[in-house]
């Protein structure tokens, strides 16, 4: 029976495709697709969320509950204007730390960007006064620290401009909204964070670290009445309605205060060893007050209270439930009852990850975890959660596979483990530790070596089998033969000694009973494996039995008979600099090419500002030329980085077109962490000249992109790229 969803999303890509033409444009898939997004999107209605980026702040606007944003490690910043659809900023940084708002203007907000490799100053408080869709640098940093992330707006409406940031050296203040900054109070002085009374009267500040820190107050924004309330203090807010009152946290305990911190009342104790780290009280409702502690397990950590904090309870979250995240789901996507463990319900405490709705009085949302990251929402003061909101950032794969048919696909996913989809991403299944019994990681083992999908390959005459690698020392071969429904261990290798892109799987094009990874090789389908003297990192995809790999970083190894015996290339120029990643080799496929039809062997590899090539001039590879291919390449669009690292290349690997090959830049090299802009290419003369596929002709795809990773679908010709705000795939124009 056709599936209805698959047809109307399917119709509703020809009319997409229809409106613009001939004309070439990028699709854009967040994950996991149609059928599991929370409100209707472009790919249409469903439920669930699937972020999976470290979220390091996260907020919605005292003004507007639609309005929210997003601050992720290593993906930038994502805005949500209609309280569910998270969108990429657009901002030339890549790392974030936190997010405020204006208590004025509900289009007005902050958020502290930063980017280490950055030679333009970029790093500081970016804003925007348009709900997100424009933004620019308003206070320059030289560099953040983890917990300098706080930015007060005054609360008074007379000093609307007045605004107050925390720092190293000290309080920072701007009395003309953020033109000019004067040193305000503390010079020199580390700055914890910050809270403002409701009536902007007073301004509490904490300094120092971990036991040393003390709580002042700084009255009527008047440098000179710095009064010393307490020490010890790790946070503080204040009531939305009387400005005498609040709470602060001592470490242990959430402790009621009043007559401006001159009295304090009994505080409710964590029953957590990491200890209560914040306090939040609800602005429409100041007897709803939450308090939650640091690096503590999600289901002991959150308390709230009705009543003002006179009792306390401890919030839902526990083990048993889980917010319908892609990477962990059943295989239906829809219960919310299958167990999460202890290790991966940690909770980052000292992150403001915690926000209220505006104008209601029982609702709170959150990021909710550590490591299966996505927004949960409550509208009973934390008895129960939901799921909401789709798009913003997600994990980008570390190896992807194509099917013999049109539309199946499979992503490994650092830390995750892998997700699969039969229609073309419409709709993907996720497939980890949680939902699978043999991907169990072993007790004591740090999380993020051992739950990472590394590789992935699908059968190539059977997209139903998959194998994949998983784990770290030892690697664990895991293979389903139903496309994800059951799987199974069917070898193990040791991981010490390789790199992560030794852990790719590699299944050869022409014979599928030879299988390669992690410095081996199977010639039964995987059933025996024989170890290689070199480990496989790149394969040509119209002769199998042409591989290479990278001893060192610019050293490379080819062996032309499936890894028996290997020969060295020639140095590449020290200007090359091969870029680190997964799919910065290319074989060239042509039949002029391939050592079996005595061609001379081409490669194609990425590095410093495009893409270099190696020609050999022997049969066996070992002598040759090196050649830098930058025609058309425009390495000055990049935004922080005098060079660009290009690090993806991928052939056409249809016959008849091995000509196309696409190029992306990637977060490799000194570029690592950076944005980029326009920095994705093709070329239809192998290499020879490149022009930019992104931009205003080529329409779907945001300018600014982090990393990214290009590949071409080979039954289809179809391009797509994989980078932190998800999948792009390249429609439209002639296709041969």
């Amino acid at each position: 029976m056709t599936n209805p969803l698959r047809l109307l999303c399917l119709s509703a890509a020809v009319l997409i495709a229809t409106a613009l033409g001939a004309q070439e444009h990028w699709l854009h898939n967040t994950f996991p697709g149609p059928g599991h997004v929370a409100t209707p999107g472009p790919w249409g209605p469903g439920q669930g969320s699937d972020r999976s980026e470290w979220v390091a702040g996260f907020g919605v606007s005292p003004l507007d509950p639609q309005f929210m944003l997003m601050a992720t490690d290593m993906a930038g910043l994502s805005v949500a204007t209609d309280g569910a659809w998270f969108r990429p900023a657009q901002l030339p940084v890549r790392h974030g730390h936190a997010v405020a708002f204006s208590p004025h203007d509900a289009a007005t907000a902050y958020a502290l960007m930063s980017d280490p490799y950055s030679g333009q100053g970029q790093t500081g408080w970016w804003r925007t006064t348009d709900r997100g869709a424009t933004w620019a640098l308003m206070m320059k940093t030289h560099r953040v620290r983890a917990h300098a992330r706080r930015l007060i707006v005054d609360r008074s409406p007379v000093r609307a401009a007045c605004l107050y940031v925390a720092t190293e050296q000290g309080v920072q203040r701007s009395a003309d909204d953020g033109a000019t900054w004067l040193p305000f109070v503390l010079e020199g002085v580390d700055i914890w964070t910050m809270a403002n009374t409701c009536d902007g009267a007073s301004l509490y500040v904490i300094t120092g670290q971990a036991d040393q820190r003390k709580l002042y107050r700084i009255d009527n924004g008047d440098a000179a009445t710095l009064v010393q309330l307490s020490t010890g203090i790790h946070e503080i807010d204040t009531h939305p309605s009387d400005p005498g009152r609040g709470f602060w946290v001592d470490g242990q305990r959430v402790v009621p205060f009043s007559d401006f911190g001159a009295s304090t009342g009994d505080g409710v104790h964590s029953n957590t060893s990491k200890g209560i780290r914040q306090v939040r009280i609800n602005p429409s409702n100041p007897d709803h007050v939450i308090a939650y502690a640091w690096g503590g397990l999600a289901f002991q950590p959150f308390h709230y209270s009705r009543d003002g904090g006179r009792t306390w309870g401890q919030w839902a979250l526990k083990e048993g439930w889980c917010p319908g995240l892609v990477d962990f789901a059943p295989l239906n996507h829809a219960s919310p009852n299958y167990a999460l463990d202890a290790g991966e319900m940690m909770f980052e405490g000292d992150r403001d990850l915690v926000a209220f709705v505006p104008g209601d009085p029982d609702a709170v949302v959150m990021w909710a975890t550590n490591y299966v990251k996505g927004p949960v929402r409550s509208d009973d003061y934390g008895a129960t959660f939901a799921p909401f909101g789709h798009g913003g950032s997600f994990k980008a794969p570390s190896q992807i596979a194509f099917g013999g048919q049109d539309g199946v696909m499979a992503l490994s996913r650092q830390e995750y483990g892998f997700v699969l989809t039969s229609d073309g991403g419409m709709t993907w299944r996720g497939y980890g530790r949680n939902n699978v019994p043999c991907f169990q990681i072993p007790k004591g083992k740090p999380l993020w070596k051992y739950r990472t999908g590394w590789g992935v390959a699908l059968d190539p005459d059977d997209d139903q089998v998959v194998l994949g690698t998983f784990g770290f020392n030892p690697v664990r071969l895991v293979r389903s033969a139903d496309f994800g429904v059951s799987w199974e261990v069917v070898g193990t290798f040791a991981g010490k000694g390789l790199r992560n892109d030794d852990f790719q799987i590699f299944w050869h094009p022409q014979d599928p009973n030879v299988i390669y990874t992690c410095g081996h090789r199977s010639d039964d389908r995987g059933r025996t494996w024989t170890k290689l003297s070199q480990p496989v990192t790149a394969i040509s995809s119209s002769n199998g039995d042409v591989v290479m790999c990278r001893p060192e970083r610019n050293t490379l190894m080819v062996s032309l008979n499936r890894g028996e015996s290997w020969v060295s290339l020639p140095n590449m120029p020290g200007q090359a600099d091969i870029s680190f990643g997964w799919d910065n080799f290319a074989i060239d496929p042509r039949s002029q090419h391939d050592p079996a039809l005595d061609g001379l062997l081409r490669m194609l590899i990425t590095g410093r500002n495009g893409v270099w090539e190696y020609s050999a001039t022997t049969p066996d590879a070992s002598e040759g030329t090196w050649t830098h291919l930058g025609t058309g390449i425009k390495p000055e669009d990049n935004l922080l980085v005098d060079e660009v690292y290009f690090s993806s290349v991928s052939f056409d690997p249809r016959p008849g077109q091995h000509q196309t090959v696409y190029l992306a830049a990637g977060h490799s090299g000194p570029g690592k962490g950076s944005m980029f802009r326009h920095q994705i290419y093709r070329s239809h003369d192998s290499g020879a000249s490149w022009h930019q596929i992104i931009g205003a002709a080529f329409p779907g795809m945001e300018a600014i992109q982090p990393g990214s990773t290009i590949a071409v679908c080979p039954s289809n010709g179809v391009a797509s790229v994989f980078n932190y705000n998800g999948l792009y795939s390249l429609h439209g124009g002639a296709q041969p």
